[in-house]
């Protein structure tokens, strides 16, 4: 319906006929305005869409867990995180995933969730033949009236930045011992300089010494002879 100040507002109309003397005389309806509830129906769509939208794009990997942290939901990239498709994941907790027994770490974090927290992290993971590092964040999801129905958590890939990190760690180790090495090396040289300085020195002192043990004879002799002259 066009309100007469040019909105648009939409109804909900029923009808049912009048019958008199088993003719319909008339029809009986009844309009009832549910702009309101329309409207929110569009907003909660338009909202799913955009929820949608991130969950299916989004490069992290996006999950939720209900009351006994079985996975109800997950994106495309838990998929391609563990390489099999979501109807193999959904309903399985972790410990059924990880084979390698470390799924069972996390559920105290799960718990403590379900319990209120908010809880973030880093942890690893072996997910086939490969052992992966995530930096995870884990919240509780509530209805209505506040009662935690499961947790959400939204985990970042972050192997290859950790890798990084220990081969910058490992470089940074190497330099501070080469550092050390270099410092102790000057110190080294610097002994083996002030020592040659003093051999030198002592090396002069003897030359000196022994040419005026030398020279000392015939300077007396020229003194003398000089004097006899006189």
């Amino acid at each position: 319906f066009i309100s007469r100040d040019g909105r648009t507002l939409y109804g909900e109309v029923s009808g049912v006929p009048f019958v008199c003397d088993g003719t319909a005389k008339a029809v009986i309806s009844v309009a009832r305005d549910i702009t309101d509830r329309v409207e929110m129906e569009r907003s909660l769509r338009e909202s799913e869409e955009r929820f949608r939208a991130i969950f299916e794009s989004a490069q992290d990997c996006i999950f939720i867990k209900n009351t006994e942290l079985e996975y109800v939901f997950v994106n495309p990239c838990m998929e391609k995180v563990f390489g099999f498709p979501s109807g193999e994941i959904l309903g399985r907790r972790n410990e059924e995933i990880y084979t390698d027994g470390s799924g069972a770490e996390s559920v105290e974090i799960d718990l403590c969730v379900l319990s209120g927290e908010v809880v973030e992290g880093e942890y690893s993971r072996t997910i086939g033949d490969k052992t992966l590092t995530f930096h995870a964040i884990k919240v509780p999801m509530r209805d209505s009236t506040g009662r935690i129905t499961g947790l959400c958590g939204i985990a970042r890939d972050i192997t290859e930045r950790k890798r990084f990190e220990e081969q910058l760690m490992t470089k940074e180790k190497e330099l501070a011992h080469q550092a050390r090495y270099l410092e102790e090396m000057n110190i080294t040289l610097k002994v083996l300089l002030d020592s040659r300085e003093r051999e030198k020195k002592h090396a002069q002192e003897v030359i000196v010494s022994k040419a005026r043990k030398i020279i000392s004879p015939y300077l007396e002799t020229v003194e003398a002879c000089k004097r006899d002259g006189e």
